[in-house]
């Protein structure tokens, strides 16, 4: 998966090698309840030690992207995306620089 990820682009190339970990999860949220869940767990797992770098909130859709940073570098990503039907986490933890990561998002 990895290998076919590196030839989208050479932004996604410099992202995945330097990715270490990279997990990905998707869940049904067709319904309110069932959307209720991932959306208290994307709150809950970032909201202490994440810096959010990008949210955008519609109704029942919505996308997130926090970031963790140490030092100069950005350790771990989360891109959550609800769109009313399913959701889904993509968690990449690695080296990357905060600069990139930013203009990538």
């Amino acid at each position: 998966m990895l290998t076919l990820l590196v030839c989208i682009s050479s932004e996604i190339e410099a992202l995945i090698r330097n990715t270490k970990d990279l997990r990905y999860i998707q869940l049904p949220s067709a319904t309110e309840e069932l959307t209720i869940y991932p959306n208290n767990e994307m709150t809950a797992m970032t909201e202490e030690t994440f810096k959010e770098a990008y949210r955008n909130n519609d109704k029942r859709k919505r996308n997130v992207v926090p970031l963790r940073e140490k030092e100069d570098a950005v350790n771990e990503i989360v891109i959550y995306n609800d769109d009313a039907e399913k959701g889904s986490f993509l968690y990449f933890k690695g080296d990357f620089d905060p600069i990139q990561g930013r203009q990538m998002i």
